[in-house]
């Protein structure tokens, strides 16, 4: 039966738990008679929803977090039949709905002298051999550095991982992530619902434009202006994000694509194109007016078309968890079936956006 994919005392576990918190990033339960916590993760997909519950390690600056190792694909109705009748369960199944990835609190932390701190990622890390040596460790997928140069980024980009920034203590670090799965956009999976495909024939499909510059500082600005408080890009990163569009490293170009309708930046991302790959790294939309409802898929789709039309492989989605991806066609792949992939597009000549015959 259905019931059988769970363990026994999940449900009295839920049920029992009082003392549960929420956070902008989901759930977070105490594990009784310890410590530590765990937290829930579900994802749609198809006709189930992928639930994650239990405890593992995630290494952090200062020691190790307990969180989900064991997942189950569960119809959505035993999922609805199971969390809403507990209590305060309800208010955050919309949010597990949109596919979000939970992670835990600081509090929730379980501080260990013998836990291993987030490791360092140096230049030697960055040679061939290091990358081999670094991507069969599936037990660690975040590095830090303090290296703020385009040379360092660049190496570490062409290697295959996707920096974001960690704030610790007034110090911004880099955080470079070799992540254990990644959403990879083939041009033959990409899906256009039959919504949007009756939108691109309409007369507002005339009023929207796709740019792609490499200039991306006005993006960069929308991105600030759309999440002024959410976003990772700090100034040292959109320094270096600059610096690299203005001086290509290493064949990686940064660019700037931009959604405009009638003329005014409604939606957009900021990238980088290395080899036969594109990498997004944060996107954004305004929906200040209602006729702007849905642009920011519509970027998505001409972003596509466009980058298969100029000679693209694929698209690096990045972390798979977000609804939107696999809505859009991205599959999943490990990071051994992405990185045989990736290994062999980057050392292709760098393409150009746009291509050559629509610039």
């Amino acid at each position: 039966s259905e019931n059988d994919f769970l363990p026994e005392d999940l449900a009295v576990f839920l049920s029992e738990s009082a003392n549960w918190r929420s956070t902008p990033w989901g759930v977070i339960f105490p594990l009784a008679g310890t410590s530590r916590w765990a937290y829930l993760e579900w994802a749609p997909f198809e006709n189930f929803d992928l639930v994650s519950f239990g405890p593992a390690e995630w290494r952090g600056f200062t020691g190790v977090l307990e969180v989900p190792t064991q997942t189950w694909m569960l119809r959505k109705r035993l999922v609805d039949r199971l969390f809403m009748s507990v209590p305060s369960i309800p208010s955050v199944v919309s949010w597990c709905r949109e596919g979000v990835t939970w992670v835990a609190t600081p509090e929730g932390w379980r501080v260990s002298n013998g836990g291993e701190a987030i490791p360092e990622l140096r230049f030697s890390d960055l040679t061939p051999e290091g990358v081999a040596r670094l991507s069969q460790d599936l037990s660690r997928h975040f590095y830090w550095s303090d290296r703020w140069s385009p040379e360092f980024y660049a190496l570490q980009a062409r290697a295959g991982f996707i920096a974001i920034t960690h704030s610790r203590e007034s110090q911004v670090f880099l955080l470079p992530e070799l992540q254990t799965h990644y959403a990879v956009l083939d041009w033959k999976s990409l899906h256009v619902g039959k919504t949007l495909r009756r939108w691109f024939k309409s007369v507002h499909a005339q009023r929207a434009s796709l740019v792609v510059t490499s200039e991306p500082a006005e993006v960069l600005d929308a991105l600030e202006a759309a999440r002024p408080d959410s976003s990772w890009i700090c100034p040292a990163y959109r320094e270096i994000l600059e610096s690299l569009a203005r001086e290509p490293q290493l064949g990686l170009r940064v660019l700037g694509v931009e959604l405009r309708w009638d003329g005014q930046l409604v939606a957009g991302e900021v990238g980088y194109a290395i080899g036969g790959t594109y990498t997004s790294l944060s996107g954004f939309h305004f929906s200040d007016r209602k006729e702007w409802s849905g642009l920011g898929t519509v970027q998505l789709v001409l972003l596509a078309k466009l980058l298969e039309e100029a000679g693209f492989e694929f698209w690096n989605l990045g972390h798979p968890q977000m609804e939107y991806k696999r809505a859009l066609g991205a599959r999943i792949l490990t990071r051994k079936e992405f990185l045989e992939r990736w290994n062999l597009a980057v050392e292709k000549e760098t393409l150009s956006l746009p291509p050559p015959q629509l610039a």
